[in-house]
Order: structure tokens, then sequence, then C-alpha cells
């Protein structure tokens, strides 16, 4: 069964401090926890630390080449990739996240079934082109190193479902990541964005955007035009208003606009049928809109919607 203390611990903030109001309103309510474990936590790799081609350790993955599907070096203090691994052959799954490694060697491509790739918090200062030569990569995580552009080579990377560059210092996303016709998960959160680019109508599979901690202060109509879009995350901007366009989303079942500008937001988003969530707290509504929201919302009571103001958002990503 799923406890806040798991799923404390499962998310890695159990360090982190939460507002009161924020931990009584995630022991309420177990199934926004497991929506957001579904829909936007990082999956682990490695947790099947015993199946048969899953290693954490290189010493053993040595041990058996050609068997290594999965490969976890994370928090080695690594600067360079192992040149000992460029002999799996089989690898699809490789995480380095937690080193200090700032360039990919020109080796790695005999990864040719390489289906994920973590690069989570080292120090690449660019997107590493050579990664955009794997045509089967599905995943890319890139969190929390100093990337300022998503080149127009990631393009390349047709078959990508999911990208999380979160924790960046990115400002400019070129034209060639909008040709990512299948992707399902964008993760921009805490970096640099002015806006959401218009062309972010192109990606019509996206059901995860998450565009939270930036400098966003208008969401463009063709972010409505996304119609498979469940997710949409965009705390912490400069965010002032949300169009009666919001009521395109068909399939939208959680929205995160808390600490904007908002003064209010569309009544329209309570007739979305699979609405779950709305978190829309820290803003700085009319009170006679928030009377009548609360109001309005007695009638939807299989949504949950919180607009408190609290001192701590760490936890939602």
């Amino acid at each position: 069964m799923l406890t806040l203390f798991n799923f404390l611990n499962y998310t890695k903030f159990e360090n982190q401090t939460l507002s009161v109001n924020m931990l009584n309103f995630l022991q309420l309510n177990r199934k926004v926890i497991h929506f957001l474990l579904l829909c936007w936590l990082p999956l682990t790799l490695f947790s099947q630390e015993n199946s048969d081609g899953y290693f954490n350790n290189l010493n053993e993955a040595l041990q058996k080449p050609s068997k290594v599907v999965g490969l976890s070096l994370e928090g080695k203090n690594l600067e360079t990739v192992p040149v000992e691994i460029q002999n799996f052959f089989n690898l699809k799954y490789l995480s380095l996240d937690s080193n200090l490694i700032a360039a990919l060697p020109q080796w790695i491509l005999s990864f040719e079934k390489l289906q994920e790739i973590r690069l989570n918090k080292n120090c690449f200062t660019e997107f590493p082109e050579i990664i955009t030569y794997f045509e089967g990569l599905r995943t890319v995580e890139l969190r929390d190193n100093q990337l300022t552009v998503i080149p127009n080579s990631i393009g390349r990377l047709y078959n990508l479902s999911k990208l999380d560059v979160s924790g960046n210092k990115i400002s400019v996303i070129e034209n060639g990541f909008f040709t990512l016709s299948n992707l399902k998960s964008v993760r921009f959160r805490n970096n640099k964005l002015d806006s959401i680019p218009h062309q972010i109508n192109k990606l019509q599979n996206l059901e995860v955007m998450c565009f939270a901690k930036n400098n966003i202060a208008t969401i463009p109509e063709e972010v409505y035009d996304l119609q498979n879009l469940s997710y949409l995350s965009l705390w912490q901007n400069k965010i002032t208003s949300i169009s009666d366009s919001i009521s395109k989303l068909n399939k939208l079942e959680w929205i995160g606009v808390f600490s904007n500008q908002l003064k209010s937001f569309p009544e329209k988003l309570f007739s979305l049928n699979y609405l779950k969530y709305i978190n829309a707290g820290n803003n700085i509504y009319d009170q006679d809109f928030l009377i009548n929201i609360k109001i309005k919302a007695q009638n939807y009571p299989n949504i949950e919607i919180f607009l408190e103001n609290y001192q701590n958002v760490n936890f939602f990503h």
C-alpha cells in the first residue's frame, strides 16, 4: 500500500520541507499521488537489480558483456565514460547520472540498440550532438546541467518519446525540436525561457508538458490544440490569464498553475470530463472570484482544487 512516507522516500524529497497544507493535502488524496507517480515522476530503470541484464556494478557487468542490457553508473565521480563499456553491444538503457561528465566519446555509437540515456546532474554545457545519431532512442534525460540551447539536430531523434531537460539555462529551442512527432513527454522546468514557442502544436502526441519555473507570461493559443495532453505544469511563471480555449483540452487530467499572476481562471475548466486536479494556489485572485469558484467547485466533487497560498513549492515538478 502506498503511504505518504514511502511516497516521499520514492521521490527523494524527504529532506525538503513541505508546508503543513501540502502534507495534509497529500494525505487526503491518494488518487492524486498515484497519478503523479505514473505521469510525471521519473521511472527507476534499475530497480530490478537482480534481473538478468541489469547492472549497477561495472565489474560485474564486465564479466558478462554480451548480457548487459541496462547499466547504471550513477554517482561514481566519473569525468569520462569508462572505455571498458564500449563492448556492451546489447545495451539499451544507460544511466550516468550524478557524475562530472562534460562530453560523450565517439565510440558510444557502438550502442546501436540504445533506447534510453540518462545524463542528469553532470557538466554538459551543450546538448551532446552525438546522441542525435541514435535512431532508436526513445528517452533522453539531461536534467541539472548547464545547457542553453536545444539544437536543430535533435530533430534526428524521430523515435524520441520523452525529453527531460529541467534545471538547465535553456533560453532557445530551435525548430528541429518541433519535428519530433512521437514526443509524449517534455519537461523544461526551471530554465530561462520567456515563452512557449507557437510551434508547440506540431507535437500532437504530447501527453505531458512541463514549462514550470521559467519566465513565461502568456500561454499561446497553440497549447490548447494539443488534444492528447493530460498533464500541464506551468507553475512559478508570470502568467496573467488562461484562455477559455482550455476547454479544448479534452484529455486534461492535471493542471498546475500555482505561483503565477492569475486574477481568475475560466470556469470552463470544470467542463473537462477527465480533469482530476487543479493546483492554482499562490496567485492574486479577486476575492469575488475565489468565493464564486469555491461555490462552483462544490458541483464537481471528483475534481481536487487547491487555491490556497503556501510557502514551499519544491514538491511539484
